[in-house]
């Protein structure tokens, strides 16, 4: 979970970028190309359905066309920029937006090295119109993509499939932590969906962050598979991986405990 700063100022003690040159990209589609050739990125793709080889032809074009095509010089591999030209202020200026955000929510996520993956999630942010639109029509989106990363999930996944936990019940609802859902949003369905006090569904959070994962609350199987079922609206409206699982209270035959996934 993060702390909703995304347009603040980058903190100091930010996480390095690891080994990517960001800084010399000219414009937003030069940094899709170079994010493209991530084997993370290429992952993601194939997990959303996505045509990475399709996507990289059509970011190369628009590059292409933009310059004169002598002077254009495609990328090799991450971080192997042969020619820069000169990109306008405001092109600059996004790039630097993209980046920012991204280290902001690595920064605010204990301090973990910003990846391509992140860099990619913030070129689908609504801050970035145009270039989330043609990732949308790509077919990758912010909500597929956050999923993917936090939980490993493809496209579709565990969306409305539930499988029957051994057992009648009742079930423990619990909350996975994820680096992308706000802190807030996290408060916000604690209060407003499982009914907890402020004071508590605080503490729950907190709980949540630092430990990776918390029982929300034990409920009759029909009352759990509700509440799994209302986080998962809750998420998909706010493009967001936040993501319950149920496990049985007893222990299954096997000595484990079966679980209900979103």
């Amino acid at each position: 979970m993060t702390a909703r700063a995304a347009t603040s100022p980058p903190p100091d003690g930010l996480p390095p970028l690891a080994d990517m040159c960001w800084i010399d990209c000219a414009d937003l589609d030069e940094l899709l190309l170079i994010l493209l050739d991530d084997p993370g990125v290429g992952d993601m793709l194939r997990a959303c359905g996505v045509d990475a080889q399709e996507l990289r032809a059509g970011t190369a074009r628009r590059i292409a066309e933009r310059r004169p095509s002598q002077l254009w010089r495609s990328f090799a591999k991450l971080g192997s920029v042969i020619w820069r030209p000169p990109g306008t202020d405001a092109d600059r200026k996004a790039v630097d937006r993209v980046l920012t955000r991204a280290m902001i929510r690595a920064g605010g996520s204990d301090g973990r090295v910003v990846g391509a993956s992140d860099v990619l999630i913030e070129l689908l942010d609504k801050a970035e119109p145009e270039t989330a639109e043609r990732l949308g029509r790509a077919g990758l989106t912010r909500y597929d993509a956050v999923r993917f990363v936090s939980h490993g999930l493809a496209k579709g996944e565990g969306d409305a499939d539930l499988r029957e936990a051994a057992g009648d019940g009742p079930f423990h609802v619990v909350l996975l932590n994820d680096n992308f859902t706000p802190m807030d949003d996290v408060v916000a369905v604690l209060t407003d969906l499982f009914d907890l006090p402020r004071d508590t569904a605080i503490s729950s959070m907190l709980d949540i962050h630092r430990s990776g994962s918390a029982t929300i609350g034990t409920y009759d199987p029909e009352t759990a598979r509700s509440k799994l079922e209302a986080v998962a609206r809750f998420a998909r409206d706010r493009e967001a991986p936040l993501r319950c699982v149920l496990e049985h209270s007893k222990p299954d035959s096997r000595g484990g405990h079966a679980e209900l996934l979103t």
